[in-house]
Parts: structure tokens; sequence; C-alpha cells
């Protein structure tokens, strides 16, 4: 096995190249980072995968979620990095592919992941930010946040389960059309700044699940895995709330949100947001700063109430009155939910294997005579 203290990093131009069956180990927030036109081939074989995880090994750190930072791909424009039979564990997030200078991806290569595992990551199991990606037969489960997150440029799975029971109620899978970026700017200063661009999702038998849809409905905001749901059971059998792209990119382009003016329209929400540190729950008022400072203030850089909590409260509580007065009435509530469960075909598993046999494994089925 290998060993990794701090970063691997390679270069552009450089090539890693990772042999079957090996064991790399990567040590406390470090990682690998592929630096811009750099290029990483993993030669991971069914027999014998290619591991990365963190470098603790007792039993009892197998679920201990961030042990290590990720693997950090930057944009190409020479070759396609290629990951093959992989398994990636227990890191901050487990791939990110992401621009750092050059955010146009049209003429990016793409990183092409086949036949890998990636779970048990702390934040993010995919995160792919301005920048191609192509995930064939994969499986991306149980990471703490978001399973899979795409923002800006090309994406593809075939054959990709995406799993997320975290226990977060956060969307299993993420695309969205902008991001923002902390940068410099010629004053010396941290600003932030919003890359807006196409994203282009082509998902082919693919399975995106997670614990915003494990029920038979449940009331979500317009976003992520829960669009494919809502389109498939109808809207007039979910709770849907919130702020939509559109609103969303329209502020972004604007800078026009000010969590501050959500707490004065709404001084319940502003007594409960104040209460993280007015000494009510810690006696320190520390413990819960940062939350609070993220809603109200931003930290490290970011603007604040990053993603727009405080804006969809007020929807959220009327959506939750909705499902009230919904559930009062049994008869049209087991309607919803059984008009719920009766669209949820399109996600059969049966389906996927008979995908897989055809499209991955390329196998004749064989007829069993009883």
């Amino acid at each position: 096995p290998w060993v990794i203290y701090d970063w691997a990093v390679v270069d552009s131009l450089g090539q890693l190249i990772i042999d079957p069956g090996m064991r790399i180990y990567v040590h406390k927030a470090g990682g690998l980072w592929i630096y811009r036109d750099g290029n990483l081939q993993v030669n991971g074989t069914p027999e014998e995968p290619v591991r990365f995880a963190g470098d603790r090994l007792e039993s009892f750190y197998a679920t201990d979620y961030a042990q290590w930072s990720r693997i950090w791909i930057n944009e190409s424009s020479h070759q396609d990095n290629i990951i093959n039979n992989a398994i990636i564990s227990n890191a901050a997030i487990g791939l990110q592919c992401s621009s750092i200078l050059d955010y146009n991806t049209s003429h990016h290569n793409k990183t092409i992941v086949n036949n890998t595992v990636i779970h048990n990551n702390a934040d993010v199991g995919v995160l792919v930010r301005a920048a191609n990606i192509e995930m064939n037969n994969c499986q991306v489960s149980n990471n703490q946040n978001y399973s899979v997150v795409m923002q800006v440029g090309n994406f593809t799975l075939n054959h990709v389960t995406v799993a997320n029971y975290s226990g977060h109620t956060n969307p299993s899978t993420v695309v969205g059309n902008f991001f923002d970026v902390v940068t410099l700017n010629a004053n010396g200063e941290y600003e932030t700044v919003y890359m807006v661009g196409d994203a282009n999702l082509t998902c082919r038998n693919s399975i995106l699940y997670g614990n915003r849809s494990d029920g038979e409905f449940g009331t979500s905001t317009l976003d992520g895995a829960n669009i494919e749901i809502v389109r498939e059971a109808g809207e007039e059998n979910a709770f849907v709330f919130g702020l939509k792209s559109d609103e969303i990119i329209k502020m972004e382009a604007e800078h026009s949100y000010n969590p501050q003016e959500c707490l004065a329209r709404n001084p319940a929400l502003n007594k409960v947001v104040e209460q993280l540190v007015d000494g009510t729950y810690d006696p320190s008022r520390q413990i819960f700063k940062e939350l609070h400072d993220s809603l109200v203030y931003g930290v490290e850089g970011q603007r604040p109430d990053v993603y727009y909590v405080l804006a969809d409260f007020g929807a959220y509580c009327q959506a939750h009155e909705k499902v009230v007065a919904a559930y009062a009435d049994q008869k049209a509530w087991a309607k919803k939910a059984l008009i719920n469960i009766a669209n949820s075909g399109k996600f059969s598993s049966d389906r996927t294997i008979e995908d897989y046999v055809r499209d991955i494994w390329k196998v004749q089925k064989v007829e069993v005579k009883r």
C-alpha cells in the first residue's frame, strides 16, 4: 500500500498511472490533486479494484467520515482522466472535478469513471463544477450531505445508482447552472463571484434516490431528484415549496438577496435565529455562533445563507399547514400516497437489471424450465 501525507500533486502535463489492486491510504486532511492539464489513469479491475481511503484502518474508523480531503481533478484539454474499478471512501469529498482558471467547458476533456463505488464521504460523494464527467455502472451512496452535485458542465450518468440514506434531508442529487467562487478582487479583497453556464445532464437507466424521496411523498423544494419525483407523481400529489432555479439565478445576478430582510419580516424566525447566540442554548454563546453567522452574515468569504434557508422558511411553513390540512382527509391522503407509489415504477430495479444485462454485462439470459 501507499500512504499519502499532506497532498500528492500531479502537475501540468504529468501523468499518474495506478496499477490494479493498489491500496492508497491518505492521512488526515491530505488528498490527491491532479492539477490542470495533469492526468490520472486508475487501472483497477473487477478482481483487483483500486482502493482510496483514510489511513486509520481500525474497524471503528470504517464509518468515520472525512478522514482525508478528496481526489481533486482540474480542467484539462489534453487527455481524458480515467478511473476504472475503484473504491473511494471516508473523505470529505470523494471525487471533485472542478475548473480553477478556465470555466469554459466546451473544450475541456472529461473525467470518465467506470465500475466504481464512492461512499461514506462527509460532504459530497461526487462534486462537479465547470467540468465534464461521464460515469458508467457506478454506485454513489451514503454520503453525509449530497451524493452527487453537478453545477455547470456536461454530465452523463449511465447505469449509475445514487442512494443517500445518511439521515440528512438534502436531495441525493443536485444539478445546477451556477455556483459561487470566493476569489481576490483587484483591491486584494475577498469577494464572491457567481459562475453561470449551461448544465447538460444525460441520465440513462440510473436510479437517484435518498431521504428526500424514500417515503411515499414528501414536502420538498423543486430541485435535484425532487423534480423527477414530482414529474412522475404530479404536482397535485406533492407539497412543493420554495424558490425555483430561475428566481435564484435572477437574485444571484442582481446580488439582491439579503437574509436580514427575511428576518425583519418574520419576528418569530428572527427570535429563533438569535437564540442560537443569546445564551438560550449555550451560556458561552459560541457553540452555535458559526451556524448563526453563516445564516446572517456569511462565513469564510461566503455570502450569508448560501442555501436560502431563511428565504424558503415562510413557504415551508405554508406547505406544512397544507400537509396538516391534507392529512385530515384520510381518503384523499391515501389516494396521494397510492398515486406516488404507483408512479414509482420508473425506478424499478427489475428494469435496471434488464438494461444492465443488455448494455453493460452483455450476457445472454438463460431460461429455466420448470
